[in-house]
């Protein structure tokens, strides 16, 4: 018996309540956080995992409480200089803007940190365009992958650096220098006259006294700068958006603190510096070797001193 245009109607909007009845059982269902949000950023809806992440249960309450809940995060880790100053609606902007579906974000909730890999996708709506933000939670993976990490590129000795790291951090700093044209500027210091600390009192103050020196380097850097050990009783120093002018001025407080500093066993030692900045003629090669240079004048000049070139 054919159906009435009625009956038909009736029949698909029971088909259409069904599917969208199984399609929100599964977006409830996935555990990642899930939510969308309109042009204006204004929340539209979100899945359960999102409220209980964020201890709502009503959209309505999280309307009124967290309008955009972009704002809660920041991009983490992002070699992308201009993304890595965005936050929030304008970090969904420019990802959109340039296609880049996926990125990293460090979320601060309730004084947790998280790490989210965050997923985004414009969605046509009637005739409006959404925005379908997936956060899918990394936090626990990132750790132990940054653990791991930070075990094979740090100096088992003085907790420093090693090598490994300068070169990683060397190569991402050059290619951000030539493509932005930003500043950054390197130290490269050394013990004098190591060999006889180590055969006049032993290794074991050589090793106590390599253990000081870094603390005392390390008390007097950024958080921003990177400190390595290069090799016996060599450190290196990046120092990101850093002048010339202004490492010298650090290398003059750092040699200076070395030398009226009180070592164990040794008592006193004073160390020489190298100190290069980045040219934009330079190639990786050509500026670690002015770096290599300025240290070696520097032990020529008398040690104890600052060069540089």
């Amino acid at each position: 018996m054919n159906q009435t245009l009625e009956e038909k109607v009736k029949t698909r909007t029971q088909e259409l309540s069904l599917k969208n009845g199984y399609l929100k059982t599964i977006f409830n269902m996935e555990q990642n956080l899930i939510f969308t949000v309109d042009r204006e950023w204004k929340l539209i809806d979100y899945n359960r995992a999102c409220a209980e992440f964020f201890g709502v249960e009503k959209i309505s309450t999280l309307c009124q409480e967290h309008a955009c809940l972009c704002n809660y995060f920041e991009p983490y880790e992002c070699e992308d200089t201009e993304a890595s100053r965005l936050k929030g609606g304008e970090l969904i902007s420019y990802m959109l803007r340039h296609q880049q579906k996926r990125l990293n974000v460090l979320l601060n909730w309730e004084g947790k940190h998280y790490i989210f890999e965050l997923l985004v996708r414009p969605i046509e709506h009637s005739s409006q365009e959404h925005i379908l933000v997936v956060m899918s939670d990394i936090t626990k993976r990132q750790k132990k992958i940054e653990s791991l990490e930070e075990a094979t590129l740090t100096d088992p000795l003085t907790g420093a650096g090693n090598r490994m790291k300068f070169n990683l951090h060397f190569d991402q700093y050059f290619k951000t220098s030539e493509r932005y044209k930003k500043e950054f500027s390197l130290i490269l210091l050394d013990i004098d006259f190591f060999k006889k600390i180590n055969d006049t009192y032993g290794h074991d103050t050589g090793d106590k006294v390599l253990v000081s020196l870094a603390n005392i380097i390390r008390g007097r850097i950024r958080a921003s700068d990177v400190f390595c050990r290069w090799g016996g009783e060599e450190f290196v120093i990046l120092m990101p958006m850093t002048t010339l002018d202004a490492a010298i001025k650090l290398s003059e407080q750092m040699r200076d603190a070395i030398s009226t500093a009180y070592f164990e066993e040794v008592e006193h030692l004073t160390c020489s510096f190298g100190v290069a900045s980045y040219r934009q003629s330079d190639s990786k090669e050509q500026l670690f070797k002015r770096l290599d240079e300025a240290l070696y004048r520097a032990k020529k000049s008398g040690r104890n001193c600052v060069v540089s070139v």
